[in-house]
């Protein structure tokens, strides 16, 4: 079995906006979950990072992007 690589022209995709003012860039930030120890497979307290991309122009995250 052959592996195939697809061809993406980025040109051809459409830009994301955000929901709030149409601005087109954004920046990773980052919400931080506890793990409390009660459900921790290791039982013990747990902070883990997950990544989000806000708007650079007014902060807000789009629900497709981890809110």
């Amino acid at each position: 079995m052959q592996n195939k690589q697809i061809q993406v022209n980025l040109k051809d995709a459409e830009d994301v906006k955000c929901e709030s003012c149409e601005n087109l860039y954004f920046k990773p930030v980052f919400r931080i979950k506890r793990i409390s120890p009660l459900i921790s497979p290791n039982g013990k307290e747990a902070f883990v990072p997950v990544q989000l991309l806000a708007c650079t122009s007014c902060g807000h995250i789009n629900k497709d992007m981890g809110e």
